[in-house]
């Protein structure tokens, strides 16, 4: 199969999309420019500014863009997503592209597949003919669009259409020409770009392999371009005997960059109820980057923090700086219920930062941590400053139960951060302590405590449980004050180790607290508790030894610096496993983030070229310069789900995570990368980052892992049955498994039911037993159902059905009656075409002859199965007219 993941995002198109995206049928509701019926055009796939039509001799981009009547200066509504303005249109344009099969001598079928359940009623139909009901679809196959070779249509993972090349055996891809009409067209780094007038189109082939192969055999491809017409190449050879496959990717929905000519880092992102994605970091830019109305609109000094909203489909509604004369940038961020954001890092700035009525609204000397609080329509509610004679940060801000605020971050001030009753209310030593403090909706201090020995300590990262309880996770080079006994690890190893604490709300019990590292150094610089009082934390290490756990993902250290993962169980400490993240380069991991169904998501940088990577990756290779970011995915037991480079031709960030509502996950960082990051019609497609780097955001589909599937094998048992084993290693709302069977790896039917365990972090087996009628090649994939209805697939294997033996059936066709010679077996089955059982006869009177009436037998296909006293099995079918 040769695909084309087909990504399709255009700047302010109109955001229709059917309630279930699928491709309708065409029954005479569709009408051309001129207002008569197109029936040229057989199905219609409704997109995000884009109409694709699919007609027998191609298909069609149908583009439109809608320009509204609202100015640059128009303000949100609190209560509104977007200004009343916004939803009066002005004008509407159109843009047309046309693809024809270029050298197809017959016009192929399109045969529909995986019906929806939306049907749409049209009742006003053009040219007076009668009212209509069309069906919407998951796929449309073309077949047989060059011998050999078919197209399949069929809905990507961002909800957009995607097509692949089927090239069947026999087939031969050189015969694919495509004509490219209305567009001119261009190939860049294995990436097809189509341009229109409102941006680009993107087509990219990412993945190919044989699907007869055990293992996937990567086969490259790329793209050919004579004028307007593009075919597929390869350096490779092609076994035209086999099926050549694509695997379908996990996508990127909407990426774009954030920045001006002085140089943005995006360091964190979050999502609030609504999908709306936030980002937080600082800028050296004066100009392009705070919205006309936000609270700060112009450019305070060396740096200014900022804070960003987008809404889900990546338009921006609000940017606004924060800061004054000094230098000020934001670490830290968290939503409350009400999308209100809060906001902390550091500042040297005397203005900007703080109002009064908070807890300091004074900055004290030198550098001091904030905490600042944003309305969701981007007005500043309060600000304070953290700090005292000394210098401070604070790198990150957690919320519970909409009225506490907890701070973390490290300070130098020898005095005022210990309150009373706190666990630490003294400076410990050395050049720096970590901190907590708690603030009130409000912007009150309700307490606040040290955390530290004599030595450097640091705290990067806090999260709260349901019941309360704090984990906060730093550095420390500290070798006393810092873990309680009992714990995974009492003593400093090397000379940092990373640092975990369990805290009770109130500050005043430490449950808790362990080192975590070996013989070299490590910092954690993330944490989060999943739904089920797991701790996930990470961050980096230079040790080579005694971090990893026996069942680690990857026990052994890649070199010079790794990111490493874990999980601990919060209420008793106990370390569940570690494991090392990274190839043979430098590795740094910034942000974790576990779902709903406790996957874990993690983020960073890499140099390293392997180690990194599945082979499902969005982007399975390194894209260049020196760093390129990188997103993975850990099951619950520390198995590693999915990962990906993410990067341009340059250095590239991935900084922070966050899950969507949905199957995917938002992710922000920096990129010095001009091309390979945003996707065309994002609200900034073009780096403005001169010399310096661009912030970026992105949003990844299709990420949704329900059960963490630990193996999935097939073998024999005796001549006729398949075996099918697997286990899972995690399961969440679980139901039930589908076994489905195929005979040509595309067209599955479910041939059993196994129940699912609900909800498991433990090893499960299951097994099934299928008894198919066919020879040769046959087809077996698992699919998962949730208790709330939604699925996913395993992995396929194939497994090879050798002959069974023949027995006679006459005559054949038959009509009312038919003669099966049997010998001296034991057992006759008949069976339908859809395998169902229709005759079970035991030869207890060893009859050479058996005989059967057809009379009732409707026509069609039947199947004969016997058995023998020596077990051997024999098989034939006839026709029944």
């Amino acid at each position: 199969m040769l695909s084309c993941a087909v990504m399709l995002h255009m700047a302010g198109l109109c955001q229709y999309v059917t309630p279930d995206a699928g491709f309708e049928e065409n029954k005479g509701q569709l009408i051309d420019q001129n207002g008569t019926p197109n029936d040229d055009v057989l199905y219609i796939f409704h997109g995000n500014g884009i109409n694709l039509q699919l007609r027998k001799t191609g298909f069609s981009y149908d583009l439109f863009q809608i320009a509204n009547s609202a100015s640059a200066e128009s303000e949100l509504n609190p209560e509104e997503k977007y200004p009343a303005e916004w939803s009066k249109p002005s004008e509407i344009s159109f843009h047309r592209i046309d693809v024809e099969f270029d050298g197809t001598s017959a016009l192929p079928d399109l045969i529909p597949f995986q019906p929806l359940k939306a049907v749409n009623k049209y009742s006003n139909m053009p040219a007076g003919r009668p009212s209509a009901e069309t069906r919407l679809f998951k796929e449309v196959l073309y077949k047989n669009v060059y011998p050999n070779i078919d197209l399949q249509f069929l809905i990507g993972a961002n909800g957009q259409p995607k097509f692949n090349f089927i090239v069947n055996s026999g087939g031969h891809y050189e015969q694919i020409q495509l004509n490219y009409l209305g567009a001119s067209i261009l190939v860049n780094d294995k990436k097809l770009l189509i341009d229109s007038r409102f941006g680009q189109l993107v087509e990219e082939i990412p993945y190919s392999y044989y699907k007869e192969s055990e293992n996937k055999e990567d086969k490259e491809f790329n793209y050919s371009v004579k004028g307007n017409k593009i075919s597929y190449t390869t350096c490779g050879t092609i076994e035209n005997n086999k099926t050549l496959i694509i695997d379908p990717l996990p996508s990127i929905a909407w990426s774009t960059y954030f920045g001006s000519t002085a140089g943005e880092i995006a360091y964190i992102t979050k999502s609030d109820n609504s999908g709306n994605v936030f980002i937080a970091g600082r800028t050296g830019s004066a100009t392009n980057i705070a919205t006309a109305g936000a609270y700060q609109t112009t450019f305070g000094g060396i740096t200014d923090a900022i804070l960003v909203k987008y809404d889900a489909s990546g338009v921006r509604l609000w940017s606004t700086y924060m800061g004054g004369i000094g230098s000020d940038i934001a670490y830290g961020l968290t939503l409350d219920s009400g999308g209100n954001a809060y906001v902390c890092g550091n500042s040297s700035s005397a203005a900007g930062i703080s109002t009064a009525g908070t807890q300091q609204p004074v900055k004290g000397l030198n550098t001091d941590g904030f905490l600042m609080k944003f309305s969701p329509a981007g007005a500043l509610i309060w600000g304070t400053y953290l700090g005292n004679a000394g210098d401070e940060t604070a790198y990150s801000v957690v919320q519970h139960n909409d009225n506490e605020i907890y701070v973390c971050g490290e300070t130098t001030s020898g005095v005022g951060f210990g309150t009373a009753g706190v666990v630490q209310a003294l400076y410990g030593g050395g050049t720096k302590d970590a901190f907590i403090s708690r603030y009130t909706a409000a912007g009150i201090r309700t307490w606040s405590t040290y955390y530290g020995g004599p030595s450097t300590d640091i705290f990067y990262a806090i999260d709260i449980h349901t019941d309360g309880r704090l984990v906060i996770g730093g550095t420390t080079q500290s070798n006393a004050s810092i873990a309680t006994p009992g714990s995974p690890q009492t003593s400093l190893n090397g000379t940092s180790d990373g640092m975990l604490v369990c805290l009770s709300s109130s500050g005043a019990t430490r449950n808790w607290a362990t080192y975590i590292g070996g013989s070299g150094t490590e910092s954690i610089t993330t944490v989060d508790i999943d739904p089920y009082m797991y701790i996930a934390f990470a961050g980096n290490t230079a040790s080579a030894t005694m971090l990893s756990t026996a069942n680690a993902h990857q026990p052994a250290y890649g070199g010079v610096q790794d990111g490493f993962v874990g999980l601990i169980y919060l209420p008793y400490a106990t370390v569940d496993w570690i494991t090392y993240y990274g190839g043979i380069e430098v590795e740094n991991l910034y942000t974790i983030i576990t779902d709903l169904w406790g996957y874990i998501y993690l983020v960073g940088t890499t140099a390293s070229l392997t180690g990194i990577t599945t082979v499902d990756a969005t982007q399975p290779s390194f894209g260049g310069g020196f760093n390129d970011g990188f997103i993975g995915i850990f099951g619950h037991v520390g198995y590693r789900q999915w990962g990906t480079y993410f990067g341009g031709n340059l250095n590239d960030a991935v900084l922070s995570i966050f899950p969507t509502p949905g199957p995917g996950a938002y992710i922000c960082g920096a990129t010095t990368s001009m091309s390979g990051i945003a996707t065309a019609g994002s609200d900034q497609p073009v780096y403005g980052g001169g010399s310096f780097q661009d912030a970026f955001v992105a949003k990844l589909a299709d990420l949704a892992l329900p059960v963490e599937f630990e193996s999935f094998e097939l073998s024999k048992k005796g001549i006729q049955t398949v075996l099918c084993e697997w286990t899972t290693a995690s399961e969440i709302n679980n139901d039930h498994f589908e076994i489905e069977r195929s005979t040509d790896n595309f067209n599955f039917a479910k041939v059993g039911t196994v129940n699912g365990a609900g909800n498991s972090f433990g090893l499960i087996s299951y097994s099934f037993e299928d008894k198919p009628l066919n020879e040769s090649w046959l087809y077996y994939r698992i699919k998962q159902v949730d208790t709330n209805g939604m699925y996913s697939y395993s992995d396929v294997k194939a497994i090879w059905m050798d002959s069974i033996g023949e027995v006679v059936a006459y005559p054949n066709p038959a009509k009312d009656e038919i003669r099966i010679s049997i010998g001296q077996s034991t057992d006759v089955k008949i069976y339908s075409s859809n395998g169902q059982l229709m005759v079970h006869y035991t030869n207890t009177q060893r009859l050479a002859i058996f005989e059967a009436d057809l009379s009732k037998y409707t026509p069609g296909l039947y199947h004969v199965v016997v058995n023998s006293e020596s077990d051997t099995v024999q098989m034939s079918s006839f026709i029944k007219l």
